[in-house]
């Protein structure tokens, strides 16, 4: 082999790796995994919620809304989110809800769905509407 056809095969192999990396990270579709099968109201009612924080935006991207565990601690609600919000390498941590993030609309998707951004390498929520009570 010369020289050239193995920067050529290194090449592709980098190529290939970085592609592939790339790609990893990225949604399948416009809903996360939890809410792809979703009924066809849910997926309305996930790209409608507005963010109470500033009306008439919404609360972000419809992949950006996840199932999340809730809690209220202190009368405040907190969200323990799927492992993907969080910075790579992380381990999961609660995160305190802005009490003026909280959608008090019934929620159609029935479980807790927390709208997050990060700021500073830390994990945000821009919108939180809590489980339904049945």
């Amino acid at each position: 082999m010369t020289m050239r056809t193995l920067h050529l095969i290194a090449f592709s192999l980098f190529a290939l790796v970085l592609a592939s990396s790339a790609f990893s990270h990225v949604h399948e579709g416009p809903f996360p995994p939890q809410f792809a099968e979703a009924a066809p109201e849910v997926k309305n009612w996930l790209r409608s919620q507005k963010n109470p924080q500033k009306p008439g935006e919404n609360c972000c991207n419809e992949k950006d809304g996840l199932d999340a565990q809730e809690d209220v601690k202190d009368g405040h609600y907190r969200v323990l989110l799927p492992r993907e919000a969080y910075p790579k390498g992380e381990t999961p941590y609660w995160v305190d809800v802005p009490d003026d993030a909280v959608i008090k609309a019934p929620n159609l998707a029935y479980v807790p769905v927390a709208w997050y951004w990060h700021l500073n390498g830390r994990v945000m929520i821009r919108c939180f509407a809590p489980g339904a009570k049945l």
